[in-house]
């Protein structure tokens, strides 16, 4: 009887193991998700987002101080003086959560 109780807890200690999911996301996808909700908002912030990854000299995709530095700020500036306040708003929304 121990036996067979040994060999179910085993069994059920695996399957619970192999059932939890992996929950942790990388910095690539995040960053994907960003550039795809940003893209969402309109073209204009599409098209700010595009800028600015021509205009800086490091690479948000693979740096979150570019990001989150003055990759960030060139979208934010390119977005304000271009987009309505909403595409501004929502795209500078996503970037912040991004950040923090």
């Amino acid at each position: 009887m121990k036996v067979a109780l040994s060999l179910v807890a085993i069994a059920f200690g695996a399957g619970a193991a192999l059932a939890t999911p992996v929950s942790a996301r990388s910095a690539l996808v995040k960053r994907y998700d960003i550039a795809a909700d940003v893209a969402a908002v309109g073209q204009c912030p599409l098209d700010c987002w595009t800028e600015a990854a021509g205009n800086v000299d490091c690479d948000p995709e693979a740096d979150d101080a570019c990001l989150c530095g003055t990759f960030f700020d060139e979208v934010s500036s390119c977005a304000g003086s271009t987009c309505n306040i909403g595409e501004n708003l929502a795209a500078l929304d996503f970037m912040e959560q991004a950040c923090n």
